[in-house]
């Protein structure tokens, strides 16, 4: 990134104000395109309805492990830690918290250069690593739209819990509760086809082989709310610093993030496709840096020790 030693306004947009957590999201428009456009607006209204009801899921899987995390001012710590780690780097006139991107530059003439970290922290991996992401743009003040002058994306995965393994007395309990729960109902409730339909799909994720996206998201939030709290909110702050150092180490590259596209190798457990350079390793972590489709150039660091079932930097 080229700065010109000019002296620049710095904005941290963190447009949450509470730990998030990452869930499905439902897209079948390719699919219902194909339909014409009453098929279009249709499987808009379902997708847009079914990630409604994923995002007020995890907003109540959610709502204890953040009211235990209210004291962990995550934008101050954030700003704190940018302004520590860009003073060496980057000559800026001050950092900003704000909550949109509107705001970030919106006082400016045409013309000025400015920095924006657009941050993200959640819970990933089925609520089981915390995740936080940053977005680092250099924008030039425009009359009516502003130009992105560099942009690159970075990533900090903390530890992970162990995966979740649903065991027969797991299915049991489930579905001794599926049972109860229906049975509680009045019997004229009871003989609604509505209320059937129900009852029938609970029973038949209680005997699943596996635990449902959303149970295993509640099992993880009880994990971190009780017994991991102190170190879930160590493993943000960590990750913060961590973050940050790696983006003060890169910010001063005047190489095009995209050009390193087709360089790298395939990590051990990676898909062919997935390509990539080891930029740091040691006993505890990995840094990489994405060399292959949109995310080339970006860099994402991981624990070296990952728990088997899944990979982190995809």
């Amino acid at each position: 990134m080229s700065l010109d030693d000019k002296q620049i306004p710095v904005y941290s947009l963190i447009t949450q104000s509470e730990i998030n957590a990452e869930y499905p999201i439902q897209d079948n428009s390719s699919v219902y395109l194909q339909q014409g456009a009453v098929g279009a607006i249709l499987g808009a209204a379902l997708d847009a309805s079914a990630n409604a009801k994923h995002e007020a899921a995890a907003n109540e899987n959610l709502a204890a492990l953040r009211n235990k995390l209210q004291g962990l001012d995550f934008d101050l710590l954030f700003e704190q830690e940018l302004s520590k780690k860009l003073k060496d780097r980057v000559k800026f006139s001050g950092i900003s918290t704000v909550k949109t991107r509107k705001d970030a530059g919106k006082y400016l003439p045409p013309g000025d250069l400015f920095l924006v970290f657009n941050t993200a922290y959640l819970l990933a991996s089925e609520y089981r690593t915390p995740l936080v992401f940053t977005q680092v743009t250099l924008y030039e003040k425009g009359i009516r739209k502003d130009n992105v002058l560099f942009t690159n994306d970075y990533r900090y995965y903390g530890y992970a819990l162990a995966p979740f393994v649903k065991t027969k007395a797991d299915e049991k309990a489930a579905i001794t509760k599926v049972n109860a729960e229906y049975m509680a109902k009045s019997k004229q409730l009871r003989r609604l086809n509505e209320e059937k339909v129900k009852y029938f799909k609970a029973m038949k994720q209680a005997k699943a082989d596996d635990f449902s996206f959303n149970e295993k998201g509640k099992l993880a939030v009880d994990i971190w709310s009780t017994h991991k709290l102190t170190e879930l909110e160590t493993l943000l702050r960590n990750s913060i610093v961590d973050l940050l150092s790696y983006v003060r180490d890169d910010i001063t590259d005047t190489t095009d993030p995209h050009t390193y596209k087709g360089q790298g190798s395939t990590l051990d457990g990676y898909p062919k496709k997935h390509k990539s350079m080891v930029l740091k390793e040691d006993e505890e972590r990995m840094v990489i840096r994405f060399t292959s489709g949109f995310q080339s150039g970006s860099i994402c660091s991981m624990p070296k020790k990952q728990v088997v079932d899944y990979r982190a930097c995809l």
